[in-house]
């Protein structure tokens, strides 16, 4: 991994953190509502993008999503165990929706990075 790489995925383990730290500390049970599963959908979203964009190829990338689909599975149940909180389907259901738009919106990007690239080396 390049110097620069290593940075910003130690960054990306500092928002891995903070996702584990409020995802695992006591609470008060929320109602369902729209908002938490906003939050859950920007949260995920936001992780996979920014391991996405530091990824130097497809299979990395892949790894990535892997593993912060599975860090949303193991902390829904893992909330099992604490206090006030209970594991929710719909919620690794909005956290795997944000890595899913993470994907589509990172191959959107470099697609069009590509082709505005591509267009400044014709010229």
């Amino acid at each position: 991994m390049k110097a620069f790489n290593q940075i910003w995925f130690y960054l990306g383990l500092i928002w891995v953190s903070l996702i584990a730290y409020l995802s695992l500390t006591t609470a008060t049970p929320m109602p369902i509502n729209l908002w938490d599963k906003a939050q859950h959908f920007l949260a995920y979203g936001f992780l996979g993008f920014w391991f996405l964009c530091i990824s130097y190829d497809k299979k990395t990338a892949y790894k990535y999503a892997i593993g912060i689909f599975t860090l949303g599975i193991i902390l829904e149940l893992l909330q099992s165990l604490v206090p006030g909180r209970y594991p929710s389907l719909l919620d690794v259901i909005a956290n795997s929706l944000g890595v899913i738009l993470a994907f589509a919106l990172k191959a959107y990007i470099f697609r069009i990075r590509d082709f505005v690239l591509a267009i400044g080396q014709k010229t």
